[in-house]
């Protein structure tokens, strides 16, 4: 067994939270008695027991299988709780999995990425096990788990969800429910990246029971396919005027789509217009939509604003028009 005292003294540790930057394979096990002390299991576990107010996941580096234990798992949610000042189980829907698993880096880092893989990166998934009294709604989160949206028992769970939260039956969807209503209760990544914000192709898919007519739809978005409609790009930029990201989409009026994007920006973001193409039917502006959402080497990552679920990294016309998806022409 190690000198605990010898150590602290060597390392300069004065207090216990001190052992929290102390590398257990570079600091304690070249120290007398620390090789062994490690092929005995974590030393982590002999630093609490000498320590008892000490967090292990708060170490360098976390013991090995300690999420596997159930009571630790819980012991750490309570922990986080804290830390996000949780006070009702409706403030989870707030948190990001970054702010766990330590996207800026933090301390604990580690432990938060071994606790998110055992959830497969889901706090959906971690909370329905540790706190299965509350009903949750996986697309209230800011992350939805992978490929969530690809199970049509999903969409139809949906659907369902949000009939009764709009108190419409979803017989009475088209024409009263338009894509912007689904996108903004929780459904912005379901109609981006699914169906392409289209009621029609939602419904179809999660209630295909009903006959439905897309006819019916034409108020969709107040975007009209045989009609003529315009696919724009507008550029986001930070205070300074730099270029962050672009914003593609279609509107029968780009004009009064961007006043109406400006008014859902953060303060520090500002948004122009780089340029819009005329078709003569809307039809084409939303195939061409379609086509650029699926292009994920030019897609930016969401961004939890008006118009975040169709940010990209490179203007999206461009890239169509090298692939000759729409003749190459100027702004209209």
């Amino acid at each position: 067994m190690i000198d605990f005292d010898a150590f602290e003294a060597a390392h300069g540790i004065q207090e216990p939270a001190d052992w929290y930057r102390v590398s257990m394979r570079y600091d304690l096990k070249p120290f007398p008695g620390g090789s062994s002390m490690m092929n005995q299991g974590s030393p982590v576990y002999a630093v609490c027991e000498r320590y008892p107010e000490l967090l292990p996941w708060l170490f360098n580096k976390c013991p090995r299988g300690f999420f596997d234990d159930f009571e630790n798992r819980e012991k750490y949610l309570c922990w986080l709780e804290e830390q996000f000042d949780i006070d009702h189980p409706t403030d989870w829907y707030d948190v990001h999995v970054g702010m766990i698993v330590g996207e800026n880096g933090h301390q604990g880092m580690e432990a938060g990425l071994a606790f998110m893989r055992r959830y497969g990166k889901s706090l959906y998934r971690a909370l329905c096990e540790l706190r299965e009294a509350t009903v949750w709604w996986p697309w209230m989160f800011q992350n939805t788990p992978n490929r969530f949206w690809h199970d049509v028992n999903n969409q139809r769970a949906y659907v369902e969800w949000l009939s009764s939260q709009l108190n419409v039956e979803i017989i009475d969807f088209p024409g009263s429910v338009v894509s912007r209503i689904v996108r903004r209760n929780y459904g912005s990544s379901l109609m981006a990246n699914i169906h392409h914000n289209s009621v029609y192709s939602l419904l179809q898919t999660s209630h295909p029971e009903f006959e439905w007519n897309e006819v019916d739809f034409i108020a969709d978005t107040g975007f009209n396919p045989h009609v003529p409609g315009y696919y724009y790009v507008n550029r986001i930029l930070d205070q300074e005027g730099n270029l962050l990201y672009y914003k593609g989409g279609i509107s029968r009026d780009w004009e009064s789509r961007l006043t109406e994007l400006r008014t859902g920006l953060p303060n520090h973001l500002e948004m122009d217009n780089l340029e819009h193409i005329l078709f003569e039917l809307g039809g084409d502006a939303q195939q061409l939509e379609s086509q650029l959402l699926a292009t994920e080497h030019i897609r930016a990552p969401r961004r939890f604003f008006p118009g975040g679920t169709e940010l990209f990294s490179t203007n999206p016309l461009d890239h169509a028009r090298q692939e000759d998806w729409i003749e190459s022409m100027g702004p209209v």
